[in-house]
């Protein structure tokens, strides 16, 4: 069975004459009880008469013609007062549906406003602000901001899935060319083996996507230690991915509360992309400041537009697609590393490098016990 729903305009009116009939009822019946006290003060009989020797001459109950017209206006202010009441109840109840409906009218505008927005048009601009600063301004300002970032979220998620689809599809396609070409004629034991070697790079591929993008999904409570050695860690990793054209540089020492194995992993992240698309110079510097462990990875490669650098970290950009294919990567990296952070209360910036390429720099919290 479907339920009756009262409109907020109706419960108001209905708030707002209630209130006013207790205010008219307790006015009149103070009116009342008023009249009726000064009636009784009122000689309503003929007064005793005192005859000549001096002996008092009773009445015989009569009222007095004053008292009569007294007790008629009596009845008449009374009848009158209670049809005033009524008739001010009824007034004052259409005035406050009237005054209602035109307070309500900015919302009923909104709910309109809001009714037209969709997944794929959630422009906080269809929302006009009303004219007035009161509630229904805030929370028309509120809708606002919530529907743009619903919007911008919405976008991001559908350029993720985009993006996740294509890093997919790409070495699937290329798996499935080789094997087409491959079937073609015959081939001989030496060319199975080349075959079989990038068919493993290609799942290892595969496999490397879909590990990253299931820990970039993950709503997993992350693990918690206290004073973690941040500069190991980064020694560690320079040492695995140093050598090979690439010069780098450690210094410092700083420690952080969260866990080795993720911080391990930021490092790492941090560190492949400077080898990636640096110029063969990479410096890392570590310090503790204001309850955080500072991290800075810079290097001396081309740097990141300015108008890439708001970017950056989010899952699968690249500011430069051409130089991306060509030394590897899917574009999870650097969103890993800002997730990372994020988990423990930190942060993960980007700007310029003294060394003239790129800077990272990921605080990562520590309360120094």
């Amino acid at each position: 069975m479907k339920r009756f729903h009262l409109s907020l305009r109706f419960k108001l009116t209905a708030i707002v004459a209630g209130v006013m009939s207790v205010c008219c009822l307790l006015l009149t019946a103070v009116s009342l009880s008023t009249s009726a006290h000064m009636m009784q003060a009122l000689p309503l009989t003929e007064p005793a008469m005192v005859g000549a020797d001096d002996s008092v001459i009773e009445s015989d109950g009569a009222a007095c013609e004053p008292a009569v017209i007294a007790s008629a206006a009596h009845s008449t202010f009374r009848v009158q007062n209670l049809a005033a009441m009524v008739l001010v109840i009824l007034a004052g109840s259409a005035a406050a549906y009237l005054l209602v409906r035109r307070q309500l009218r900015p919302l009923e505008q909104l709910a309109a406003s809001v009714k037209t927005l969709d997944a794929e048009n959630m422009d906080p601009g269809r929302l006009p602000l009303p004219r007035t600063r009161d509630e229904s301004y805030q929370l028309t300002l509120a809708l606002q901001e919530m529907t743009g970032r619903v919007g911008q979220a919405y976008r991001m998620q559908k350029e993720f899935a985009a993006s996740a689809a294509h890093e997919l599809r790409t070495p699937l396609a290329a798996m499935q060319s080789r094997l087409e070409v491959f079937g073609l004629k015959e081939r001989t034991p030496e060319e199975h083996r080349v075959l079989l070697a990038r068919l493993g790079e290609n799942l290892e591929r595969l496999n490397t996507l879909v590990e990253q993008l299931l820990q970039l999904c993950s709503n997993r409570a992350p693990a918690f230690c206290r004073r973690i050695d941040l500069g190991r860690i980064a020694r560690e990793a320079a040492g695995e991915l140093g050598g090979f054209g690439t010069e780098m540089q450690v210094e410092g020492e700083a420690f952080a509360d969260g866990s080795p194995e993720l911080y391990r992993q930021l490092v790492l992240n941090l560190l492949g992309n400077a080898v990636k698309y640096g110029g063969g110079q990479v410096r890392v510097r570590l310090e503790n400041s204001d309850g955080f462990a500072v991290l800075r990875v810079e290097d001396n490669g081309p740097g990141i537009p300015p108008e890439a650098a708001e970017r950056v970290f989010e899952p699968f950009f690249r500011a430069d697609r051409s130089r991306s294919r060509e030394v590897g990567g899917n574009g999870l990296g650097l969103a890993i590393v800002q997730r990372i952070a994020r988990q423990y209360g930190g942060t993960a910036q980007t700007g310029p490098s003294a060394l003239g390429g790129a800077c990272f720099t990921v605080r990562l919290p520590f309360d120094g016990q």
